[in-house]
């Protein structure tokens, strides 16, 4: 029989030995915009000198660049966003989005799973869905960045880690590359109990909540378990990826590790909450769930034994006790919070605002 794979196309670049950066194939023509730390932007009146990586995404990398003016008053920190040239306005090769004179922090929330509850519960008073609360997309504002020195500022940002770029046949990299690809930064300078602000974005898939989209597109370490078979997203849904964002603020990981596959997620789930509700058999959506693999190939795993009546490996108060932060009392409070949102269920999970109340 023949093979049905669908063939790997080959690589442009070698994989970089740094993790947690863009995905290199993204520098061709129409992609990221290459830069590199140091580089200057734009001109007179304005030169944005680049000092630091703050992250990046799909669609375009994020810059901190320090704005030299020919007006020294209007010297200022800024978070440059530059699209991919695909994405960009036409006769702009690459597109600039300046924001505001307030740094924006990403992933890390420190202890304020209370302000990320106040967040998602805005949005569910307006009967508005995020569908995707991850890491990535909550913020938190850095007071007085724009009154930071150069040198307290990159202090704060931690050490520009990078690695040089290499071709996959070992040549040099062309003008669609930068010379080197650079992590975001750590912040490991920076003191998180001085973080007050806090900002949701990722709207690109929210929905209103009488409206839920045919499939969901999330990170899987976050994905609700019943949309898997056949539930539509709601708020609910929102209110378990809350859970899985309050759970690794306070033991820095994520309380389902799981595959890159959505039948071996059940199965982790299972380990934490007992086996899947008799009355979910067969009612897994294969059709629109199946891998997160190339186009062509297909993991599935029997679900049958995440319906046995085994009972959970480790319970949530257990895994928590995984950060030392936590006093005995406090992890027991989390615990029983944690354990009344991660249920199968989505109509026995309290909302969001009940959330709040109780944090």
């Amino acid at each position: 029989m023949a093979n049905s794979r669908t063939p790997v196309p080959a690589r442009t670049y070698r994989t970089p030995g740094i993790s947690n950066v863009e995905s290199l194939e993204g520098y061709s023509p129409g992609g990221y915009c290459p830069v590199n730390v140091g580089d200057k932007l734009g001109g007179n009146p304005k030169t944005y000198t680049i000092l630091h990586k703050l992250g990046f995404g799909p669609s375009s990398t994020v810059w901190l660049a320090r704005c030299e003016d020919t007006d020294a008053s209007k010297a200022a920190s800024h978070a440059l966003k530059i699209l991919r040239a695909d994405l960009s306005a036409p006769g702009k090769h690459p597109e600039l989005e300046i924001s505001s004179q307030r740094l924006e922090l990403e992933g890390r929330t420190s202890h304020h799973p209370c302000l990320l509850a106040y967040a998602v519960n805005y949005l569910h008073a307006f009967d508005v869905c995020h569908s995707d609360l991850s890491p990535r997309h909550v913020l938190f504002k850095i007071p007085n960045a724009e009154y930071i020195s150069t040198a307290s500022l990159q202090n704060t940002l931690g050490p520009v880690v990078s690695e040089r770029i290499k071709l996959a046949d070992g040549k040099p990299p062309s003008k669609h590359s930068p010379k080197e690809v650079t992590q975001p930064a750590s912040f490991s300078g920076l003191s998180f109990n001085s973080l007050k602000e806090i900002a949701l974005i990722g709207f690109g898939k929210a929905f209103p909540e009488i409206t839920p989209p045919p499939t969901l597109q999330c990170p899987l370490i976050i994905f609700p378990s019943e949309v898997l078979f056949g539930y539509p997203a709601s708020n609910k849904s929102d209110v378990w990826q809350l859970a899985c964002l309050m759970f690794v603020v306070h033991t820095g990981t994520f309380p389902f590790q799981t595959e890159p596959f959505y039948g071996h997620l059940v199965w982790h789930i299972t380990k934490s909450l007992g086996p899947i509700p008799s009355q979910w058999a067969g009612r897994y959506r294969w059709d629109k769930y199946k891998s997160l693999t190339c186009p062509g190939e297909t993991y599935g795993r029997d679900l049958a034994a995440s319906f046995d009546k085994a009972q959970p490996t480790k319970s949530l108060e257990n895994r928590l006790a995984e950060g030392p932060h936590l006093s005995s009392a406090e992890r027991k409070k989390l615990a029983a919070l944690l354990g009344s949102i991660l249920v199968w269920e989505p109509g026995l999970r309290p909302t969001s605002g009940l959330v709040l109340s109780v944090l």
